[in-house]
């Protein structure tokens, strides 16, 4: 009897390790053969997925493309934008050379996850899973990607535990337990304030309510700042810089008894200015930043709020960007700057602009002064505080930088996504020209009622013809034949993927048009670096400003003369 009971456990170790066993070599060659079976649209997605899969030496390495429909019960999480499902074939474990196909998991309960931008899922949160699970494989966090049919967005599928041990709560991530830190941050609500009770309600809202780390505001006192410096001020803002000598929240150390942080970081500071409501229209900013974080983890960051701590002003405090804004890096760079390197970085401020649209918002200033960039090629949109609702009458007068608003705006309709799209298109040309528009005129009136009588800045020689179609489509006259911000960030990353391949790579023939277009773009940038006068060259107008401000809108019996003035001229040109 001893013996038979020996036997069988024989059989089971046996058994379990037939189930678990893996052979890199063998296994290798079945992800390879399958690769042709599928894509998800992204060159560099599909990459990292096979190498992945290639590299993989347990079937806790290996990331996979996974169909939507494989996913059900599909539910959306309170206080999100994420959903829970469960998938029913679950993940890989090994290969079964009977069945000539994968041993799997099984169902599992996992997490469907948007927050996460397209443009750094493979540089940043799938190569940190494929680190952490190479030396820690039981902490695997991530088993691949999927695309949410409907809005289009890429979902990062990620390992879901029914309860949390510690709170009994449902344990919504692995990375961040919002039962656990929210009634952390309620135990910890008593030693802070910020001497104002709408900032204090705001900043604990975001902490209880957190998915991850980045949607955690706190109130940050003086003394954790150093080194302050006035480094720029807008039309309606003063921004500073200073040292963070504490880091932002990522997670509860329940061995030291408090929050694990980054390291000690620069940031920037924000002060609204010449407001007799300065913690309304603060709070207002902060509010939008924050719902963009709710959409895009990779937006502008925001860590909190603070005082200056000689004026006692409150400060916005978000992540300081080291390049400066759009006509800083240009003008720095312009010489070097490949067309895959504008195109990049005209993909991040796309897929910031989808964020703020998918958030409801309308950004109603955008201009090259508030488009950001940063190391690592992260890159920005800021200064949300006259962000509004898509369509929004708004009272009072009209503000912006005038070759940047679109000329329906300039004729007294509410701002859109459409308007944001207008002057997306002027940033593009201001990419192809290392200039600020219309930079030799004054902007008055007479600007203003050539803009909307048709008056763009003209094109650029050499410029790309894709490119040119592009940015005129979002100049249109017309709001309704403008692009969206999600057709923007697709296209552009469509261009980056063409321009990058090799010759011997599958193109379509629309696709060889597109890839000689920006290749002899990219010669005659070589041969004469600036196609026009540099910036640190340029002579400007004294009344050309590029900051935003009070402009004057047309009336409609103004609106009226000028269409008869310009009757049948459907577009006007200006010389640079």
């Amino acid at each position: 009897m001893e013996e038979n009971k020996d036997i069988s456990s024989v059989k089971d170790v046996t058994n379990l390790l037939n189930q678990t066993r893996w052979c890199k070599h063998c296994n290798s060659k079945y992800f390879k053969a399958d690769f042709s079976n599928w894509t998800s649209g992204n060159a560099a997605i599909d990459e990292c997925i096979q190498e992945s899969q290639l590299a993989a030496e347990r079937h806790e390495h290996v990331l996979e493309w996974i169909d939507y429909a494989k996913f059900t019960f599909i539910r959306k999480v309170d206080f999100s934008i994420n959903k829970e499902a469960y998938w029913e074939d679950g993940y890989v474990i090994n290969w079964n050379s009977e069945s000539n196909k994968w041993n799997r998991s099984g169902r599992q309960r996992v997490k469907l996850i948007t927050n996460y931008c397209e443009k750094y899922l493979t540089s940043s949160i799938l190569k940190s899973e494929l680190e952490l699970v190479k030396y820690n494989p039981s902490n695997r966090l991530i088993y691949g990607l999927t695309r949410d049919p409907e809005s289009k967005n890429y979902v990062v599928i990620e390992k879901l535990v029914e309860l949390c041990p510690s709170c009994n709560e449902k344990w919504i991530s692995l990375r961040w337990c919002r039962g656990c830190y929210s009634n952390r941050f309620k135990s910890e609500r008593s030693n802070w304030t910020s001497g104002d009770s709408n900032i204090d309600e705001f900043i604990y809202e975001t902490q209880i309510t957190a998915e991850f780390p980045e949607q955690a505001l706190e109130w940050i006192p003086e003394i954790r700042l150093s080194e302050l410096k006035q480094i720029g001020r807008g039309g309606y803002g003063t921004v500073f810089k200073a040292y963070s000598k504490v880091g932002r929240i990522r997670k509860w150390n329940s061995k030291t008894n408090k929050w694990d942080r980054d390291e000690p970081m620069w940031v920037a500071l924000k002060y609204i200015t010449e407001k007799e409501n300065s913690i309304a229209e603060l709070l207002k900013e902060v509010i939008a930043l924050h719902k963009c974080l709710k959409i895009n983890l990779y937006s502008l960051d925001c860590y909190g709020i603070t005082r200056h701590p000689e004026t006692k002003k409150y400060l916005i405090v978000m992540r300081f960007v080291e390049e400066g804004d759009l006509r800083a890096y240009l003008s720095a760079n312009f010489a070097n700057s490949t067309w895959v390197d504008r195109l990049d970085r005209l993909w991040s401020i796309a897929i910031d602009l989808r964020s703020l649209h998918a958030a409801k918002l309308v950004h109603r200033d955008l201009h090259a002064g508030n488009m950001l960039f940063g190391k690592n090629r992260r890159n920005f949109i800021s200064d949300l505080g006259l962000a509004c609702e898509d369509g929004q009458t708004m009272n009072g007068s009209l503000k912006g930088v005038i070759p940047y608003v679109a000329p329906e705006v300039l004729a007294c309709k509410p701002h859109t996504k459409a308007t944001d799209i207008y002057s997306f298109g002027i940033a593009m040309w201001e990419c192809t020209s290392c200039q600020p528009p219309f930079h030799n005129m004054a902007f008055g009136p007479d600007l203003v009622y050539d803009i909307y009588c048709g008056l763009r800045p003209p094109v650029i020689k050499g410029t790309p013809e894709s490119y040119v179609q592009l940015m005129k489509q979002c100049w249109d006259p017309d709001p309704e034949k403008r692009p969206t911000a999600s057709f923007l960030a697709k296209t552009l990353v469509q261009w980056i993927i063409i321009i990058s391949k090799d010759a011997s790579d599958h193109l379509t023939d629309n696709d060889i048009i597109i890839r000689n277009q920006f290749k002899l773009a990219e010669e005659e940038r070589k041969k004469n670096p600036f196609p026009v006068v540099p910036y640190f060259e340029l002579k400007t107008h004294p009344l050309a400003h590029y900051t935003s401000r009070v402009i004057s809108r047309i009336t409609e019996s103004r609106q009226f003369d000028l269409k008869l003035k310009y009757a049948g001229i459907k577009e006007i040109n200006v010389k640079i």
